[in-house]
């Protein structure tokens, strides 16, 4: 069987030796001549760990043994560009590269070192938003160039076989730390909307596990008050504006709820119940609902429907 190949940023090559690390005089002539965005244009073969368009690679271009970069997908210079779902996941995936190193490469002190800015700030070679993940040794500060012991695709190809470790540490992370973090309570608005037809609108939503119907709900966002709140989630979930908003209790309930990645966890719900009218607009399925219908009142038996949405059926109308 033959030895492996691995590639070497400094010759453009796949082949066998272990190579340097970074010099900056070579390392400069690349960046002045790429002429493109090279985090834009990253080689899928590099990516060890994804999630939220952040993504985990191994620099091709290390200071030091096993020295990674965290990278966005989307072209941005500064953290503040970021969505919370970026921003969450750079978190994660910043403790996934932690747990990892320290597991196959036995780094347990560790740089995190941002990079943001235009191209030509601070010595920025790429204009790029980015995080090096640098594996710290006395004497780092003062190196310019060093042998490695393992090239930076035989890095990648290595901690790719950690897939399922890794998936595991960063589930661990956002449920403890991240926007899907234990809540002891959340404030839940919830609106039945009945049109001139005797129709109830119920939605779908994607993060539902049991793959009921339900009326339109969401949480309460800020300093947002309950009304502009469910305004908002309507529109959000399902392209309408309402009028005549009534109250018309207070249920709460514990609930499953599913998040992007296959996550699960319970959440306590305070549901604020309402009812209103349409005002505006055309049904139409938003962001983070499946599916949304208006369905005849005397034939709502024949749907599966919240436990929620039970209850407040059954206290407003009569079967």
């Amino acid at each position: 069987m033959g030895k492996k190949k691995f590639y070497n940023p400094q010759t453009n090559i796949f082949d066998f030796r272990k190579k340097q690390a970074r010099s900056w005089d070579w390392y400069d002539k690349i960046w002045k001549t790429v002429n493109k965005c090279a985090f834009c244009d990253l080689n899928e073969r590099y990516v060890i760990f994804e999630k939220n368009g952040i993504v985990l690679t191994a620099n091709l271009y290390p200071y030091i043994d096993a020295h990674l970069l965290i990278i966005p997908r989307r072209h941005v210079e500064y953290v503040k560009e970021l969505t919370k779902e970026e921003w969450d996941a750079l978190r994660g995936i910043m403790y996934v590269a932690k747990k990892v190193l320290r597991r196959v490469f036995k780094k347990k002190s560790l740089w995190f070192l941002y990079r943001e800015g235009a191209l030509g700030e601070g010595q920025k070679t790429v204009g790029h938003l980015h995080v090096q993940v640098i594996p710290y040794k006395e004497g780092l500060v003062k190196w310019d160039y060093q042998p490695i012991n393992w090239a930076p695709g035989e890095v990648g190809d290595r901690l790719k076989e950690e897939k399922n470790f890794m998936e595991g540490k960063y589930e661990k992370y956002i449920l403890k730390y991240g926007a899907y973090a234990q809540t002891e309570r959340r404030i839940v608005v919830n609106c039945l909307i009945r049109n001139s037809k005797g129709e109830v609108l119920l939605v779908k939503k994607k993060i539902s596990l049991k793959n009921q119907w339900e009326t339109p709900a969401g949480s309460v966002e800020g300093d947002e008050s309950l009304i502009q709140a469910l305004q908002r989630e309507m529109k959000e979930e399902v392209n309408l504006s309402i009028k005549n908003v009534k109250f018309i209790g207070i249920e709460e309930d514990r609930q499953r709820v599913f998040f992007e990645g296959g996550f699960e966890k319970d959440w306590n719900l305070i549901f604020l119940n309402y009812t209103a009218e349409v005002k505006s607009g055309r049904l139409k399925a938003g962001d983070d609902t499946k599916e949304a219908k208006w369905v005849d009142i005397n034939k709502l038996q024949r749907y599966k429907l919240s436990n929620i949405t039970k209850r407040i059926i059954k206290k407003l109308f009569t079967f």
